[in-house]
């Protein structure tokens, strides 16, 4: 089935429309990257309220394109190491790097049954309609395709970053177990690290977490029989048990981005324990929802099981700030975490939001609220000073797109009628059904100059044209076929 998840994984029907109305569009999925953290940018040098420029009409800007194949394409990812798969007419194929011709992974490829994954650097494809663990096939530009792999399950492939390396979960002793294993490039043979694993169809209180710990795999989960979610590392040799890091657990293992140190919770609390001696363990506070930290791991913001938003230094969690109450979701944080953005309200025809500022350097003032409801939130800008959102007022994921700074100061308007809209650093590419002409046309706006958008395509596919990110380049792909980019630059 075709993989529509992505940064802001919202989607709008495509239908037919009278002559009269804008088409109803489908967002695209959004690049991979390197590490398996997405949304915790780098750390900013400063935040200031430094107000945006007013808007100005846009502006023509050499963009130049190139035409690699006119069959109708469907991407479907992005490796973390940036090679672009996608579906070509009938086939799934890849797009390395660079490259200008692709190379076919499978011929005939039915989405109605197929099934491709990508995640780090790996690319998983299942065939056919077994819904039972099958063998996948995957690709990875070191290794190239190697098909009639490992019997896995569908969707359940674990890459570890910046690897070949990735872990699966494989048929168990019953419908509702699962084995895990690994398997390493150029490895002859996967190997078994847990040979008994509830899938948590039965018991949803064992449904299975897994992350990554330099060489070895920490998996959360009930293992050998029991009832009991457990948390520990394992040695991707086979050797079993490495590390129990916490037993008796409660589902949500947050580990950081140096894979040093992991939140995990028990029903008396969450505690942040070392995964591989780094530091001493110390409790956090009550369970938790959602946590995400600072990019140097010195804080984190969490959300607590009852809504309360907070940030802990993560050494020395004993003072919290209070950011917040009534958080439903958090949607990122600034890299130095002074700023987090987050969700009270929840629509629930659209699911969409309401979009919601935190500045910890201000923890008496109310929170701002950008957007009170049916928003979108499409990312806080790489330099941790901007957010961009959208909102909207019906089904359709098209409306004014706005940049607000966050450290204060009013939002910009980038466009009143903004869909497909993409997030990529510090440029917003969107697209603008225009009635009088009925063309769409594909546009950029940096998010320094937000007022001030670049004309990328004057006509673009209205219904099916969809941008993806990889790197420095841009890729537009359609029913017309696909086009590749540089990137704007911020």
């Amino acid at each position: 089935m075709r993989n529509l998840g992505g940064l802001v994984a919202l989607v709008a029907l495509a239908a037919c429309s009278r002559a009269d109305e804008e088409p109803l569009v489908a967002y695209p999925t959004s690049p991979g990257a390197e590490t398996d953290r997405d949304g915790v940018a780098p750390t900013p040098p400063s935040s200031t309220a430094t107000p945006l420029p007013p808007a100005r009409p846009p502006v023509e800007e050499p963009v130049v394109g190139q035409k690699l194949w006119p069959e109708p394409t469907w991407v479907e990812g992005v490796t973390s190491d940036g090679h672009l798969v996608a579906s070509r007419d009938r086939d799934l194929v890849v797009l390395p790097g660079g490259a200008t011709q692709p190379e076919i992974l499978v011929k005939d490829y039915d989405s109605s049954y197929d099934e491709v994954g990508v995640r780090g650097r790996v690319v998983s494809i299942w065939l056919g309609d077994d819904v039972f663990p099958s063998p996948v096939t995957t690709w990875t530009k070191a290794g190239g395709l190697v098909p009639g792999g490992p019997v896995a399950m569908r969707g359940a492939l674990y890459a570890k970053p910046a690897s070949e390396t990735f872990a699966y979960r494989g048929k168990g002793t019953t419908s509702f177990r699962s084995t895990v294993a690994v398997v390493a490039l150029g490895q002859a043979e996967p190997v078994t690290v847990i040979t008994n694993l509830d899938d948590g169809a039965t018991q949803p209180a064992c449904r299975p977490s897994f992350g990554w710990a330099g060489n070895d795999i920490v998996v959360g989960g009930c293992v050998d029989g029991g009832t009991a979610w457990r948390v520990a590392r394992y040695a991707t040799d086979g050797s079993g048990t490495k590390a129990t890091i916490l037993d008796a657990a409660v589902p949500g293992m947050w580990p950081n981005n140096a894979r040093t140190r992991i939140i995990v919770q028990s029903q008396a609390g969450s505690s942040i324990r070392s995964l591989g001696g780094v530091g001493a363990d110390v409790d956090l506070d009550t369970t938790l929802r959602a946590a995400l930290y600072s990019a140097d791991d010195s804080k984190v913001v969490y959300v607590r099981s009852d809504g309360k938003l907070r940030r802990a230094a993560t050494t020395a969690p004993v003072s919290p700030i209070e950011l917040g109450a009534g958080a439903l979701a958090l949607f990122a944080i600034s890299g130095d975490a002074r700023f987090a953005v987050f969700a009270t309200k929840r629509d629930t025809s659209t699911t969409r939001t309401d979009v919601v500022v935190a500045d910890a350097q201000t923890p008496a003032a109310a929170p701002r609220v950008l957007a009170p409801e049916k928003a979108i939130f499409h990312g806080i800008t790489t330099d941790g000073t901007a957010v961009v959102y959208q909102t909207t007022t019906d089904a359709a994921a098209m409306g004014p797109l706005f940049v607000a700074p966050l450290a204060g100061g009013a939002p910009v308007q980038v466009s009143a009628v903004a869909q497909r809209v993409v997030a990529g650093g510090g440029v917003v590419y969107y697209q603008e059904w225009d009635k009088p002409t009925r063309t769409m046309s594909l546009r950029a706006a940096r998010v320094r100059a937000p007022a001030s958008p670049i004309i990328v395509e004057p006509s673009v596919d209205p219904l099916t044209a969809s941008v993806t990110l990889a790197g420095d380049t841009m890729f537009v792909a359609s029913k017309l076929g696909l086009v590749v980019y540089p990137a704007v630059k911020p």
